[in-house]
């Protein structure tokens, strides 16, 4: 009886030790999809943050050309960045305006500079630069519109984002083209940006799921806790 008492004790134990180590499998099967499934989160987050950026030339005919991929249907709102001290540059215009009666109206509106954006399977889209919406300590930026000053340093406003050119999902190739520039900007190059379809303050409705990627610091941190986790107890249970 002693010695098949043994044996059902060392059955039982062994049936322990299997069913815990198990368990520790399966939380770590557990802990290794919702790992991918985060990378992936973050990674289209990544691609739906991400700004393209090309240089181009303000002088008629000139052509730039980008790839954007996307993930959802997107508008194309794009801006230039000039250089040089904004204080040297009445050029670029002044973003001091007037509201009336939905339009707002510039003073100083600046140089136009109309481009025209395309792509294989679209119709051109001309764009207009507002006034300098925006300056750092070298550069300038002025955002570019699709719904067109309907007098020189008068646009409508709130803008119609419906005028402007369709990106769809996939790879997409952008062609952009200088129309027309007045001087003194002829034949300046500029860094043309196309502000991507999520960013920390705004985001399209395709995208807005993907908000939380730019939190990955913290989902790091939570997964090496988590994994943490499963190592202690694992090793606690090896001892015991």
């Amino acid at each position: 009886m002693n010695a098949l008492d043994g044996e059902i004790q060392s059955g039982r134990y062994l049936l322990s030790v299997r069913y815990r180590y198990a368990g520790m499998k399966k939380a770590w099967l557990i802990w290794f999809f919702a790992s991918v499934i985060l990378i992936a989160y973050v990674v289209a987050g990544f691609v739906a943050s991400h700004v393209n950026s090309v240089e181009i030339r303000l002088e008629p005919d000139s052509i730039a050309e980008m790839k954007l991929l996307r993930l959802a249907d997107d508008y194309l709102r794009i801006e230039l960045e000039f250089q040089g001290d904004h204080r040297l540059r009445p050029e670029l215009g002044e973003w001091a305006t007037r509201a009336d009666g939905g339009r707002l109206t510039f003073e100083q509106a600046g140089s136009s500079v109309r481009m025209s954006a395309s792509t294989a399977n679209s119709a051109p889209v001309l764009y207009e630069a507002m006034p300098r919406s925006a300056h750092s300590l070298h550069a300038s930026y002025r955002n570019m519109t699709s719904d067109l000053s309907i007098q020189p340093g008068v646009w409508r406003w709130p803008p119609d984002h419906s005028r402007d050119l369709v990106v769809h999902p996939g790879f997409n190739t952008v062609k952009i083209q200088t129309v027309s520039v007045d001087a003194p900007l002829v034949g300046e190059v500029v860094r043309l940006m196309v502000i991507p379809p999520l960013t920390f303050k705004a985001c399209m409705p395709g995208v807005c799921w993907l908000w939380g990627s730019s939190l990955w610091p913290l989902i790091v941190f939570v997964q090496a806790i988590w994994a943490g986790v499963i190592t202690i107890v694992v090793r606690r249970k090896r001892t015991t």
